[in-house]
């Protein structure tokens, strides 16, 4: 059967959920630290894209089914929602569906580069979108409550080259951690039932 339409068992969603809470849990350690590192502010999401893009890619390795990454998108958007940025919702919901759909589109999760698109894409959508009320949609009332969350300062520099600029070192950041993590599989999980 193509593990593309297999549904989620109750093991997969044990280990989904193993999964997330250490993406979040590694998402805002790294974040914290990064935060005590004036210079590095501006690297955050490619730092960010090489922590988390290992455990990605053994969540995905692991539970390679539909729906995976749409589940952590949803799983992150509520976190980002809780402490008050709303705009995280929508784009973990939007990033993880478009990424899913990318997955099926392209033959599933059992090839090692749809994993790689897959991650990657996931990771470019919901940075573009979790930034967008600062470069595309600040004259929006609807954004105003959210915007006041940041310095002004911070929302100037969001502009459209700044952000295509996040965007391509995150891909490459994305792409680094997505080696380092395929080390690290082959290494220590050489029996995983997806060689990636």
């Amino acid at each position: 059967m193509d593990s593309r339409l297999t549904k989620f068992t109750t093991h997969d969603l044990v280990m989904v959920g193993i999964f997330n809470a250490a993406l979040v849990l590694f998402f805002y350690g790294t974040t914290i630290v990064l935060h005590f590192i004036p210079f590095l502010w501006g690297a955050m999401d490619p730092v960010l894209c090489f922590v988390l893009a290992p455990i990605f890619l053994l969540m995905v390795v692991r539970v390679p089914k539909t729906g995976v990454l749409t589940i952590h998108g949803f799983i992150i958007g509520i976190v980002h929602a809780a402490i008050g940025w709303w705009p995280g919702l929508v784009a973990g919901l939007v990033g993880g569906t478009v990424a899913d759909a990318f997955a099926v589109a392209a033959g599933g999760y059992k090839k090692k580069t749809v994993v790689y698109g897959s991650i990657s894409l996931f990771f470019l959508v919901k940075i573009a979108l979790f930034y967008s009320p600062m470069y595309l949609f600040m004259y929006l009332p609807w954004f105003d409550d959210v915007l006041s969350m940041w310095p002004k300062e911070s929302i100037e520099k969001y502009t459209v080259v700044y952000v295509i600029g996040v965007l391509a070192f995150s891909l490459i950041a994305c792409f680094a951690g997505l080696l380092f993590g395929q080390r690290m599989l082959s290494r220590h999980f050489k029996n995983s039932s997806v060689a990636c």
